[in-house]
């Protein structure tokens, strides 16, 4: 991964008799470049049991492991190697004041909004699944957010700051606060990434299967006319 992140702020304080009045806002510019799609580098598995002998039928996983020193693998996965830009933009501003009641309690009574676009890519190739319809949907290069995320934002973040400093002594102060606050990135790897979706991103996969021994045909009514058959089964 490759992020870059623009995140600048700023405060404003005026004082008024009893009340200091606070003020600030924050940005941030998430620019994201992926490439974190598993299986990555390809995935080997060695479940196929080719190196159990004839005529043997042992549940005993050592041929797996003997299947992976002759490299005999049952199944390969591998991931188109591709990379996707994700954006995300995020909105903060709070107003606070810090009120004076009297020479003991002081009280601090703020309100804070944050609003967070959900991520999208910047060309546009993400889908998203419509269970109704049982079709992929496919983003938009531009547009509205949900054109390009897919996903409809969250716009009620609001988020209260209640607290209090109350002088017990001259030498001890008792504060106490309460706040909410919201998580707008959650890194999951590749899981939470609808660009893990086709056409972004697709996973080719081979699989080896054991012999079954030949196994013949029923004998025809008319043996000169029907040859007899040596193809195989093949059971996974």
């Amino acid at each position: 991964q490759n992020p870059y992140m623009i995140n600048p702020k700023f405060n404003v304080t005026r004082l008024q008799g009893r009340h200091s009045l606070k003020a600030g806002f924050e940005y941030q510019r998430l620019d994201t470049a992926i490439d974190d799609f598993n299986p990555k580098y390809g995935q080997d598995t060695y479940g196929g049991r080719f190196t159990v002998p004839v005529g043997t039928s042992s549940s005993n996983n050592l041929y797996n492991l003997a299947d992976f020193m002759f490299g005999l693998r049952s199944r390969y996965n591998l991931n188109n190697a591709v990379i996707v830009n994700y954006q995300q933009r995020m909105y903060f501003g709070y107003l606070q004041d810090d009120f004076k009641v009297n020479q003991k309690l002081t009280l601090n009574l703020g309100l804070r909004y944050e609003f967070a676009t959900p991520q999208w890519e910047r060309d546009g190739i993400l889908s998203n699944f419509d269970p109704t319809t049982r079709t992929l949907i496919a983003a938009k290069k531009s547009g509205s957010i949900y054109e390009r995320s897919l996903i409809r934002p969250d716009r009620n973040n609001f988020a209260p700051r209640v607290g209090l400093a109350y002088n017990l002594t001259p030498k001890t102060v008792l504060r106490s606060g309460f706040g909410t606050s919201y998580i707008h990135f959650n890194r999951l790897g590749g899981e939470n990434l609808l660009a893990y979706n086709l056409p972004a991103s697709s996973t080719s996969a081979s699989t080896s299967c054991r012999r079954k021994a030949p196994v013949r045909p029923p004998r025809p009514r008319s043996p000169a006319s029907a040859p007899r058959s040596r193809d195989t089964r093949l059971a996974c």
